[in-house]
């Protein structure tokens, strides 16, 4: 296998990570292989659509001021889950040279879009707004020009876990969940000891989900950085056949589970960050009530209640403290 088509394949594969965040991989099932004339036909129309976007021309992404591109990451639990279309997972992700920036927004923060009132951030897709409207109040609130935005649903981390095989991760402390969401409407409850431990997909999907930690909703945006940083490392490490199967394998889940608003000449220069980039020079952080106090606790009344929420300590629709934080972290990088 020659080194310009070696190098397209692995790049198509940072590229999968990108997207759940940024985003993930692996390679074929022991159960799924290419036994029917069907498949086949389809897994040489899914490798011509791969060689394709992975041989295409690039186009120069967007920077700011300070020459970082910047991406928000959203995941949704998608169709078949209670609340298919709440983005749980809010991400702003910075890129520069070789280093990359995390940026974890919490999904009870509260915000008002526009005139029409103020709602939970994790509301805003479910309700009909676009992504380039999330991005703009992700600017706001951060003081930083998002210029690209993807949505990536569960089942496609749940379906790429499975491809990789699991993942290994240091568990930081014991959880326990007893009230885990499951199927029509019922509880799966969720127990994972504190040391080192080996995630099917199942039990991934649960560990980036749950809140019942020490830290609650901080807690889950560390873990969900913390799988990040994991399958950037597995990739790394795979193999040329391990990537080539993957690619097949995955390409119509990668469509169906994914939008954005990258066009596949920005995506091709995407990969090419991907590829260098330096995961242990990388910085994860978040928005939290404590270490730093960005955000305060409180109830707002509703027609069902009173219902939890985050605002700025520096008062609702003050985001004056918030800039100063991020901008420190990316002067300080």
């Amino acid at each position: 296998m020659n080194r310009k088509l070696t190098e397209t394949l692995k790049n198509i594969g940072l590229l999968t990570i990108f997207c759940f965040f940024i985003f993930l991989i692996f390679a074929l099932p022991k159960d799924r292989g290419f036994e029917t004339e069907s498949s086949i036909k389809k897994s040489f129309t899914n490798l011509g659509s791969i060689f394709r976007i992975g041989l295409s021309s690039r186009s120069p992404l967007f920077v700011d001021e300070d020459g970082w591109t910047n991406v928000l990451v959203l995941g949704r639990p998608g169709a078949g889950n209670p609340a298919p279309d709440l983005t749980d997972t809010i991400i702003l992700v910075s890129f520069k040279d070789e280093k990359a920036s995390f940026l974890s927004i919490p999904r009870d923060f509260y915000v008002a879009p526009d005139s029409s009132g103020y709602r939970k951030i994790n509301s805003l897709y479910a309700v009909g707004y676009k992504l380039n409207e999330i991005g703009e109040v992700i600017s706001k609130i951060t003081g930083k020009t998002v210029h690209y935005e993807v949505i990536v649903e569960l089942e496609l981390l749940r379906k790429i876990t499975e491809y990789l095989g699991g993942v290994n991760v240091y568990v930081q402390e014991d959880i326990s969940d007893p009230l885990f969401p499951g199927p029509h409407f019922s509880y799966s409850p969720f127990e994972i000891k504190k040391g080192w431990r080996h995630l099917d997909s199942e039990t991934l999907l649960k560990y980036i989900r749950t809140r019942h930690d020490s830290e609650g909703d901080f807690g889950r945006m560390k873990r969900q950085q913390q799988v990040l940083a994991a399958m950037k490392n597995k990739i790394e490490n795979l193999n040329q056949l391990q990537n080539f199967n993957l690619m097949i394998g995955l390409y119509d889940d990668f469509k169906e589970h994914i939008d954005t608003d990258l066009s596949l000449k920005e995506m091709r220069s995407f990969w090419g960050k991907l590829k260098n980039l330096d995961i242990s020079s990388s910085k994860a952080h978040s928005l939290t009530i404590k270490n730093p106090l960005l955000l305060k606790e409180s109830y707002v009344m509703t027609t069902s209640g009173r219902m939890f929420v985050l605002w700025p300590t520096a008062g609702l629709y003050n985001y004056t403290q918030i800039h100063s934080y991020v901008k420190n972290i990316y002067e300080t990088f």
